[in-house]
Order: C-alpha cells, then structure tokens, then sequence
C-alpha cells in the first residue's frame, strides 16, 4: 500500500512537470503550428527504426512519448510501426543481410510516410541495408552523436542532437556534497560513451584546478566498481554511460549503475531520468520521454507540410527536470534544503499528515457503505450465476473440443502448438495430445510439408483475418503425408 503511494505521487510530480513543459517548452510552437494546419493523418503511417532492443529503458520512454503524439494527431496505432535492430554491439553482414529481408518482406505491403531512426546506428542501417527497402522517404534522424557528420544522403533528413546538462548536475551535485574535491566520472567504450566523456571534459573546464576529476573509463565493469568502491571522503560520482566495457561486455546503462551504486562509497548521480530509481541519487535529468512527444510533434508537422525550424536540437531538447530519488538522499545524509526549487523526488517515505485526505475518504467510505452492503450482496448473487454459466459453457466447450472427429489446434506466432485435441495427434501418428505438443517445437518444418507453406498462411491469415478451403500437406509421425 505504502509503495503505491509512493509510485502514484511521484506519477502525479511527473506528469505536472510533463504538462508545464508542453505549455511552455521551448516545443510549444509546434502545437500552435498544429492548430494552423488541419489536415488528416489518418492515413499516413510512421516507422520507428530502433537501433537497440526493445527493453532498452531509453526506447521505451521515446515510444511513450512518440506513441502519445501520433495518437493525439491522428496517427492511430495499426499505422505505428516500431521495429528493433538489435545492433549493439554490430552484429556483422549476415545479420543485417537477413534483418533487411524480413523488413523487405514486411513492409512491401505498406507504403511508409516518415522514418524515425534513434541514434547513429538506426540511421547508418536505413541508408546502407534499407536504401532500396525504404527510397526516398524523409526521416527524422534521433539522439544523433554531435561531431559525427551526417551521412551523405539525396533523401531528406532532419537531424536532432541530445545534449545533456553536466553543468547543472554538477553544481546540484557540489550543493548537497559540500567541500567536495573529487569527481569522478564513469563511461564505457562504445562510441556513446565516449561522447558523454568528451562533452563532459569541455563543459566541466571550468572547474579544472578547483575539482580534481577522475574519468574513469576504458576499464572492465569489475575494475570500475573496484574504483568506485575506494573513493576518499568528499568524493562525488557522476555516471555517464557504460554500454560496453574494455572487456566488450555489453550492459544496458540500468545494468551497469545498479552494480555502480551497490559498491560505491560515494553519492552517484546521473544525467537521463532512465536512471532513477536504480542507483542515482539525482541530477538535472534529461527526460527521453519527452524528447518522444516533442519528436512526434514534428513528425506531425512534417506530414502536414509544415517546414520544420532550422534549429531541431533546440526545439526537441526540451529543459531538463532536476529529479531525485529519495532513498539516494537518505541513504548519503544530503540535504532536501539545498535541491533546487520544484524538484521532484520520487519514492519519499510518507507520514501520517501525507495521508490526510486518505483519511477523509475512509471516514466518508464508513458512512455510505451502508447504503452499499444490499447492492453488494446482490452483486455478489449475480456474480455467483455468472460464473457457473461461464463453467458449464467452459464444460461444454471442453467435450466439443475432445469429442470433435475434425483435427483442431492452436499455435504460438513462433509455431508450437499450444493446444490439440485428441483428432488431431491421431492424424499425425501421435498416442495423445500431450505427446504430440510436447514433441513438436517448429510446426513449419516439422508438421508442414513445405517449410514456407506456415508462412504464406499466416500472410493470407494477416490480410484476410479468415481463411476458408486453404489446403496444404502434413507430415505424420512416420514420415507419411496426408492432405489437410
């Protein structure tokens, strides 16, 4: 109960400052462009070529944000399509050879309006694999590497470059560490990490001869967290990125810092919202999400007609939020006096005050529900009725299934079969349903005569969602095939 609390206010902190920066962001042009130009969408269709794998925590708040733009202009969600490359670390000729020709084969039924490639990777893929696959259509090219010169290219490209806010987190950084004199700052060795190295070496200058930094990188994980573990007093940690060690461990950036932050004996802090809740103190974050929503703004315009300003960076690089994790603050002994103002700091421990309204409307549940407790029992009978009817039409359902002469049964899209009945493990030479699923892992090559035949019927199953007379061969268990 207490967790919920926690996650529903830190939810209603996020989603305030979510709303001030739509209104007031330096993005809040594109919706008055938005209002000056009603066309339909509807019809457009967007594809997002994600350079890494789904679960990266940074893909899912850009989707969130990109997901809640294109819904709200008229971009519904059979016409997003989200595809994830997987390319980190590169995973040479052959993969890309095979992942451009399934993207061949499914996107030949869709005429793609825009391209959204995140980072460099997504981009290089789209120009060199997908030049053929996907000619001529504009892209809004994501968290682009800044001092990487764009791919030479006749399609159009706009080009956004993240930047992260080092010099806020530092000065947030020395407020609550007073009489700091030592920083250290962790990356990896991916091309990524080594930029938020490089932009950190430039913006924090200033500070040289005052601080002594330690960058530490170009190190195994194990011999960061063996630093970090020895740190002096008045020591502050400042995790960029570790993507891939010197070893060429790959991490996700979650990963790495929850390991970081268990050993560390120093206060971590970090650069990207993604990150807190895992290890991070806080920081003047950069929030992806938002990034997300202002990208599909632009999208929206773009489709429209509306030529887009010169200076993307700045129109997406929405103002970074500082953001805390309460436990971090505890955990180190800093200061809530000394945060900036309209901070928000997520899992605080509450009080019985916190709970004050929680209280009131206890108080007023007790004095109506017994106007509700007839209701209730009613509710309950009637429940209890139509449970019994979902059983016996379950029941009924159940002998059809067992007792049907026809061959029935359900598979996963990856082809195993989930459920048979006992018609169909006959046909196929099997003693029992559960033999027959427990043998087969592959349908198509092991059921299906014609290994391809699987995948033409799920195409027809794809376009015409019934399909009525389509005939093809099985193989039993001895071999022999027989007509279905």
């Amino acid at each position: 109960m207490l967790m919920n609390h926690r996650f529903r206010r830190a939810r209603a902190y996020h989603s305030l400052c979510f709303f001030i920066l739509l209104a007031f962001g330096p993005g809040a042009g594109l919706g008055l462009a938005k209002t000056q130009a009603q066309v339909d969408l509807s019809g457009k269709k967007v594809l997002i070529l994600h350079a890494f794998e789904r679960t990266t925590p940074a893909n899912e708040k850009t989707d969130l944000g990109l997901r809640n733009s294109l819904d709200s202009g008229g971009i519904g969600s059979k016409n997003q399509f989200f595809e994830y490359l997987d390319l980190l670390p590169d995973p040479g000729p052959e993969y890309r050879k095979r992942l451009s020709q399934l993207l061949r084969m499914h996107y030949s039924r869709h005429k793609i309006d825009m391209i959204i490639t995140p980072y460099n990777e997504a981009l290089q893929f789209l120009l060199d694999e997908g030049r053929d696959i996907f000619p001529d259509i504009p892209v809004l090219a994501l968290y682009m590497s800044p001092g990487i010169e764009l791919p030479k290219t006749n399609r159009r490209v706009i080009e956004h470059q993240v930047y992260y806010h080092m010099v806020e987190t530092l000065e947030i950084a020395l407020k609550l560490v007073p009489g700091a004199k030592h920083v250290y700052l962790l990356s990896g060795v991916y091309y990524s990490d080594k930029r938020l190295q490089n932009q950190a070496r430039q913006d924090l200058e200033k500070w040289e001869g005052r601080l002594e930094f330690h960058y530490v990188s170009d190190m195994s994980l194990e011999q960061m967290l063996t630093k970090v573990s020895g740190v002096p007093p008045g020591s502050i940690v400042i995790y960029l990125s570790v993507l891939v060690d010197s070893d060429g461990k790959t991490y996700t950036a979650r990963d790495a810092l929850q390991q970081i932050s268990r050993v560390s004996q120093a206060p971590v802090f970090g650069l990207y919202d993604i990150l807190l809740g895992y290890g991070i103190a806080g920081g003047s974050l950069v929030s992806f999400k938002f990034i997300g929503t202002r990208a599909g703004e632009l999208v929206l315009d773009t489709l429209r007609g509306i030529n887009p300003p010169e200076n993307i960076s700045r129109i997406l690089d929405v103002p970074s939020v500082p953001m805390f994790d309460w436990r971090q603050l505890r955990r180190w002994k800093l200061s809530e006096s000394a945060l900036p103002k309209r901070s928000i700091v997520i899992n605080r421990e509450l009080t019985p005050w916190d709970f004050r309204y929680y209280i009131i409307g206890a108080l007023a549940f007790i004095m109506a529900q017994s106007f509700l407790i007839v209701a209730l029992l009613l509710q309950r009978r009637r429940k209890r009725t139509a449970e019994e009817s979902r059983a016996r039409a379950e029941e009924k359902y159940r002998n059809i299934f067992e007792s049907a002469l026809e061959g029935i049964y359900e598979t996963s899209p990856q082809g195993q079969f989930l459920t048979t009945n006992p018609a169909l493990a006959r046909m196929l030479g099997y003693d029992s349903p559960e033999e027959l699923v427990s043998s087969i892992r592959d349908t198509a090559s092991q059921v299906w005569v014609d290994p391809n035949g699987r995948a033409n019927y799920l195409r027809l199953l794809d376009e015409k969602s019934v399909i009525r007379g389509f005939e093809t061969q099985f193989l039993r268990k001895d071999g022999t095939k027989f007509w279905v």
